[in-house]
């Protein structure tokens, strides 16, 4: 799937239009934190369960990165999704 096909599900679906173009209008206004307190109203979660980076061979031989093998040990990872209020200046929506 495409960006342009992931954008293009996201708005033809009812549940999702809404946020969906939030994001694209204000993409600023979305916080990502692997905090897990819900301070700034509504959450979307997130998961990673599994890397998906594959290393080359060299000479037929697996390489490996110690960044990567810390990576996939940390495995897997939350985070939260929110949508940060702009404030009183700015109009044309509500965090909730």
């Amino acid at each position: 799937m495409t960006d342009g096909d992931l954008w293009s599900a996201l708005l033809n679906c009812e549940g999702t239009r809404e946020r969906t173009l939030l994001l694209r209008r204000d993409p600023a206004a979305w916080r990502l934190s692997a905090d897990s307190s819900d301070e700034h109203g509504e959450v979307l979660t997130h998961s990673v369960e599994r890397g998906y980076l594959s290393l080359p061979t060299v000479n037929g031989a697996p390489i490996t990165d110690p960044e990567i093998d810390e990576l996939e040990r940390t495995l897997p990872l939350h985070f939260q999704v929110t949508l940060h209020d702009p404030g009183p200046d700015q109009e044309g929506w509500s965090a909730r």
